[in-house]
C-alpha cells in the first residue's frame, strides 16, 4: 500500500533485566503493527520507538530518553505470525547502549 510514514513512540515498562526491557518492548510493537495491519490504515513506512527513564552517570534524571528504534519500511510484507524476532524483521534497529 502507498501512504504516510508512522510514528509510534511507547513507554518501555521496567523489567528485571535488559533482556526483558528489550523483550517487552518487541512484543508490544508487534501487537501494534498488527493493529496497524488489522485496520488498513494507509501507512507505508511504520516506526515503534520505545522511551524509558534515564539518567547520567552522575546520578541526575534525564526524563524519558529515546532507547529503541524498530523501522519497517512496508509493514504489510510482515507475516507477524511467524516473526520471533522483531529486531532482525525490521529493515532499521537502534537501541541505546544503556539498553544492551
Amino acid at each position: 500500500k502507498d501512504g504516510k510514514d508512522l510514528m509510534i513512540v511507547i513507554p518501555m515498562a521496567d523489567n528485571l533485566t535488559k533482556g526483558f526491557i528489550q523483550t517487552g518492548f518487541q512484543n508490544d510493537a508487534k501487537e501494534i503493527l498488527q493493529v496497524v495491519q488489522d485496520s488498513g490504515m494507509n501507512a507505508k513506512m511504520v516506526t515503534v520507538a520505545g522511551t524509558f527513564p534515564m539518567q547520567d552517570n552522575k546520578g541526575n534524571e534525564l526524563g524519558e530518553i529515546q532507547v529503541s528504534r524498530l523501522v519497517f519500511e512496508d509493514v504489510y510484507e510482515l507475516n507477524l505470525e511467524n516473526i520471533v524476532d522483531m529486531d532482525k524483521a525490521a529493515d532499521t534497529y537502534w537501541i541505546h547502549p544503556a539498553l544492551q
